[in-house]
């Protein structure tokens, strides 16, 4: 009866360790997937709100690149624009919207900017909701929000014709 129990002492100790890797490993997944968004509400420099905005577009499904960066101070918005690749300056200029373009908006927070929106097409916005925000979403083309009320984090996604918008 002994050797019995032995095994199965064993086999219970291994379930547990096995539990705990399992909680803990999703665990610290969770915290990765909180870290970008509660930077998010952190307010930046304009070098930092360009990092964020860079990481938003590289997670995009196409590719961007840089096409101009303005901050506006009458209105308190910095705005980051990139554009997609193959896609030429003078292309963009005869546009009278960007609606091809990947745009990051920041607000104005005493000398910094906080994130405000991103806004580009249903296909890459979900891809970087997806990526960044929240690795449960479907691809459905409805509206999504995700709020973690203990972290002060809340933003959606939803259709802003012609393209789809991600907010805080």
């Amino acid at each position: 009866m002994k050797q019995s129990k032995l095994p199965n002492l064993k086999i219970n100790k291994m379930k547990r360790l096995l539990l705990l890797t399992a909680i803990l490993i999703g665990s610290i997944c969770q915290a990765q997937d909180y870290g970008f968004l509660a930077k998010l509400k952190e307010p930046v420099t304009t070098a930092q709100a360009m990092a964020t905005a860079r990481q938003m577009a590289d997670a995009a499904n196409s590719q961007y690149r840089l096409y101009k960066s303005k901050e506006f101070n009458d209105s308190g918005i910095y705005l980051v624009v990139f554009a997609p690749e193959g896609v030429t300056d003078e292309q963009i200029i005869k546009q009278k919207h960007n609606d091809n373009c990947f745009s990051v908006y920041f607000k104005k927070l005493g000398d910094d900017y906080v994130f405000d929106k991103a806004v580009v097409n249903y296909e890459d916005i979900y891809h970087v909701w997806h990526t960044l925000f929240n690795k449960e979403t479907q691809p459905d083309k409805k509206t999504a929000r995700i709020q973690v009320a203990d972290k002060g984090v809340y933003f959606s996604l939803n259709q802003s014709n012609p393209n789809w918008i991600i907010r805080r």
